[in-house]
């Protein structure tokens, strides 16, 4: 029952998340830091590498709170998107316009069929899954100027294409 209970709230709340308008708190933060904050939320084991190579001069001017968890989102699907063993890498690249935060896993990738779908909300694959991860995620980084693309090869992993504008 506790169990059930934790789950159902997890879920109202990223109902709720995602109804919400986006109200942004904007800070200047260091982009490597972040990734690193987001990390540390994940339970991953050592079969696992979840590597950051973000630079450690990048710095966005974000909600911090709000970005930390689209990106927690999008690294919990890449997790879990490894069977047993592999790997998650996170880079940034800069450019005038803004500044882009990707992630790479090496797991089973994502069904051409599904590409278009995986941020609708309560789309899912996953058995236990609510389908608002990257919904939430998604709207999230557009209510930062930005967008999120993905590209994927089913059998060969995926990459999630964060982009944020400089000067919000």
């Amino acid at each position: 029952i506790v169990a059930g209970t934790k789950n159902l709230d997890r879920v109202v709340d990223e109902l709720l998340e995602y109804t919400r308008p986006v109200e942004l708190r904007i800070k200047v933060v260091n982009c490597s830091d972040l990734v690193d904050s987001a990390i540390g939320f994940l339970d991953c084991g050592d079969a696992i590498s979840v590597t950051n190579n973000v630079a450690s001069d990048v710095k966005l001017q974000i909600d911090p709170d709000k970005v930390r968890q689209a990106l927690l989102n999008i690294l919990l699907n890449a997790v879990q998107s490894v069977d047993t063993a592999g790997t998650v890498a996170i880079s940034a690249d800069s450019s005038p316009k803004g500044i882009t935060i990707s992630i790479s896993d090496s797991g089973c990738g994502i069904a051409r069929d599904n590409i278009e779908a995986v941020f609708t909300p309560f789309f899912t694959t996953k058995e236990k899954g609510t389908g608002l991860g990257l919904a939430v995620a998604s709207k999230t980084i557009e209510g930062h100027g930005g967008n999120i693309q993905v590209q994927s090869n089913e059998g060969e992993g995926s990459t999630f294409h964060v982009f944020l504008p400089n000067g919000n």
